[in-house]
């Protein structure tokens, strides 16, 4: 803070860092090709193992859910052949109608997790762009606003409830 001759303060003046060639749409693409990239490119490092740990861990259970699936499908087909001894069980069980419906629980646990997989990687996007939509919002102390609850006479002679609200944007 700077004093003035009277002994008042004016407000310090802070120097907000701007980035004049920053541009939402090279972070949607960025994050489009590599996700994480647009994260990288806005300088918001900490979200890199977000994105990552995230893409890992629906592909980690994407590829679990596939297996259990393939498991049951292969058993639930061998299950529905007329050569009995050609038969693989699933998990020691040989209903074809139980085999059937874990299969379908595993398929469509797979296609969630893939459909999560999807949504993520898009909001992985939607992150880096805006983003750098508010690299340049600016944040400082200069914005303000105000408001105020009070009673007016008008052209009335009962008082009037009032609410004023007041924006100030220095520079």
């Amino acid at each position: 803070m700077r004093l003035l001759e009277n002994g008042k303060s004016l407000p310090s003046q802070t120097k907000k860092k701007t980035y004049p060639n920053h541009s939402p749409k090279t972070a949607a693409i960025l994050s489009a090709i590599a996700p994480g990239a647009g994260q990288i490119y806005n300088k918001k490092y900490w979200k890199l193992p977000i994105v990552w740990a995230g893409l890992a861990g629906l592909g980690y259970l994407w590829v679990s859910e596939n297996n259990r699936y393939q498991d049951a499908k292969i058993s639930y087909l061998s299950l529905l052949d007329t050569d009995v001894s050609n038969d693989i069980p699933f998990n020691g069980i040989t209903n074809v109608t139980v085999v059937q419906s874990t299969k379908n629980v595993y398929r469509n646990q797979r296609d969630m997790y893939l459909l999560f997989g999807f949504l993520f990687y898009g909001l992985n996007i939607i992150d880096a762009t805006v983003d750098a939509h508010f690299m340049n919002f600016d944040v400082s102390d200069d914005l303000s606003m105000q408001l105020n609850l009070d009673m007016r006479n008008y052209t009335t002679t009962q008082p009037v409830p009032s609410l004023t609200c007041t924006f100030n944007f220095k520079r």
